[in-house]
């Protein structure tokens, strides 16, 4: 009894399996132009806007006091301190100047595809590369630049030029400090240098009055009370000239350290800890892995759709609401 009510079953469901083989083999190649149409697709949009590219480079900022004496007011012109010039430097990274400098020497409008005829296209092409830089930093103070882009060169050349450039605009910005430092230091050298003069004719007096006073007949008491007080000041005066020349030695070994500086340009505002590198292998094989995935999960997706509308069409049309019935 169970026999007879199963066969019945059975060949319905061998028929409707044949019914619909026969149909995917009839259409086998549209079906899977369609399964691996949708595979590349997939895999070019994973490759190129998921996927992408990361490259990171590292820096950290050096200490820019050039000149600087502890007897020179400096204040007007060493108004930031390391800590603040580590932040004006960290925050110059996603700066409009950096991004200005980007856009034009990689041609980055073209490159996101940015309409230039239309108005704000920098503004827009500025929006999605600050979107793909990160800027962080570590335990150790050192500043860590990362790009992100769908070419692995590119992104790797974007830091290296973002280092490059931030070492080019504060090398010119403490150029101008530097020089701002020489002014004042120079007037300082002028006056220790008036200061010596000054004090070397005074001495020169005092040597003059007291050899005077040894060579004429003067009353003893007098002359040695006179005497003693001339060698007083002196001493006093040979101190501060021993004091002001020391300072006027240590500050003109600054002032020519920062004039050397400022003419052979040697100085470093940044040293690059690590430069960056191009990705060591390509996301393409991934790419192409989550595509056949796609691909295979498209094939079972048509099956059921074909499944469908060979079986079951008359059901939906129902449920929509449409009706075959001749009226």
């Amino acid at each position: 009894m169970t026999e007879n009510t199963t066969r019945p079953a059975s060949r319905k469901i061998d028929y409707d399996t044949r019914i619909l083989i026969n149909h995917l083999v009839k259409n086998k190649y549209y079906f899977l132009s369609i399964s691996f149409g949708i595979g590349i697709i997939f895999s070019i949009i994973i490759k190129l806007y998921v996927l992408g590219y990361s490259s990171t480079g590292s820096f950290y900022v050096n200490d820019m006091n050039v000149l600087s004496s502890s007897n020179v007011d400096l204040k007007v012109v060493d108004n930031l301190t390391p800590s603040d010039n580590f932040n004006r430097i960290f925050q110059q990274v996603i700066s409009t100047q950096i991004q200005n400098h980007l856009i034009k020497k990689f041609n980055l409008t073209k490159h996101y595809g940015v309409d230039s005829t239309k108005e704000f296209y920098l503004q827009r092409t500025g929006n999605i590369l600050k979107s793909n830089i990160s800027v962080k930093k570590n335990t150790f103070n050192t500043i860590l630049v990362t790009v992100n882009d769908e070419h692995r060169y590119l992104a790797a050349e974007m830091v290296n030029e973002i280092m490059n450039y931030i070492d080019e605009i504060n090398r010119e910005y403490y150029a101008r400090t530097i020089q701002q430092k020489l002014k004042i230091s120079e007037a300082f050298l002028t006056e220790i240098k008036k200061d010596n003069n000054a004090k070397s004719r005074s001495i020169d007096s005092l040597l003059a009055e007291m050899h005077h006073l040894t060579t004429q007949g003067s009353r003893p008491t007098t002359s040695a009370i006179y005497m003693l007080q001339l060698e007083q000041n002196l001493g006093s005066l040979i101190n501060e000239l021993t004091n002001s020349t020391h300072d006027l030695m240590n500050s003109q070994k600054l002032y020519n350290l920062a004039l050397q500086a400022l003419n052979q340009k040697s100085y470093k505002t940044i040293s690059v800890v690590q430069a960056a590198m191009p990705a060591p292998k390509s996301n393409i094989y991934q790419a192409v892995f989550y595509g056949g995935l796609i691909t295979v999960a498209s094939m079972f997706i048509i099956i059921l759709i074909v499944h469908i509308r060979l079986f079951y069409s008359e059901h939906l049309d129902l449920l929509m609401g449409k009706s075959n019935k001749p009226e």
